[in-house]
């Protein structure tokens, strides 16, 4: 997750520990959080045009989220999600917060439940 507008480090704090507090069952989002000030001012697409789609090559993640300036002053806080998967054709658009929550850490239990049930069911290995 990106920071790319500094009006206001209430909320920038605000999004983050609400995105780093884990779920009940205790799965945590896996988000590096950076604040980048050359992005400060930018509207959406010049933020968008400064990300080439070089997943898996460049990035570790397929999709990059950006708290610009319609994030932080809407109360809803919907961030700019980028694509960066250079295997799928979308434009940037706009997610609220849970929206981008509950699908990573529905992946995140998901995974969680896949590995659990590997573990389970896989012979012992010496």
């Amino acid at each position: 997750m990106v920071r790319a507008d500094f009006t206001d480090d209430a909320v920038w704090i605000q999004i983050k520990e609400w995105i780093a507090a884990p779920t009940e069952e205790g799965f945590g989002a896996d988000v590096d959080f950076i604040e980048d000030r050359a992005l400060n001012g930018l509207d959406e697409a010049a933020i968008a045009a400064g990300y080439a789609s070089s997943y898996p090559h460049e990035y570790r993640h397929p999709v990059l989220f950006v708290v610009d300036a319609v994030a932080v002053t809407t109360p809803e806080h919907p961030v700019l999600v980028i694509n960066l998967n250079s295997g799928v054709a979308a434009r940037p658009f706009r997610a609220l917060l849970w929206q981008v929550l509950g699908r990573t850490r529905r992946v995140g239990a998901v995974s969680a439940s896949v590995r659990g049930r590997a573990s389970k069911t896989s012979p012992a290995t010496s």
